[in-house]
């Protein structure tokens, strides 16, 4: 059994990240590593809350739509507002936002299988300021919609 990858936590500079080429052995190195996967880490939460918020603002035009079309049918007893339904035009830019940070989600769950504490911590970190700068947003705008959908 070849014994050259970690199965355990361990701390150094040292360290293979996703690929052999991405090899650190200089304190140098290894900075730039964490800088990068920390960085991946904030783009992450920040093309989440991309996501959401165009699908956010499609659901709301959508909807607005449908209300539009709604109010202006004579009025049935015993119905109630359609479900928005989006286009595939709508569904395509969302769908592929959804491909990009899933590919990067789990880019940066590979790289904390490298089992270097540095990475791990970097990786949280990232998430972590990522969600302060995008995640809080994605918070109201969620209440706003929940608020607009209740009353509507």
């Amino acid at each position: 059994m070849c014994m050259g990858m970690h199965m355990t936590f361990y701390w150094g500079v040292d360290a293979t990240i996703l690929f052999s080429s991405w090899h650190t052995r200089t304190l140098p190195q290894y900075c730039i590593a964490l800088a990068l996967v920390a960085l991946s880490s904030i783009a992450y939460e920040g093309l989440n809350s991309l996501r959401i918020n165009v699908a956010a603002g499609k659901l709301a035009r959508a909807n607005s739509t449908v209300t539009d079309e709604f109010t202006t049918t004579p009025l049935l007893t015993g119905t109630s507002r359609p479900p928005a339904q989006l286009s595939w035009m709508d569904k395509l830019p969302l769908s592929l936002l959804y491909i990009a940070t899933s590919a990067l989600a789990y880019l940066l769950m590979l790289s904390a299988m490298s089992f270097n504490g540095g990475i791990f911590l970097a990786i949280v970190a990232g998430l972590g300021v990522g969600h302060f700068m995008f995640g809080l947003n994605r918070a109201s705008l969620a209440s706003q919609a929940n608020a607009e959908s209740c009353c509507a």
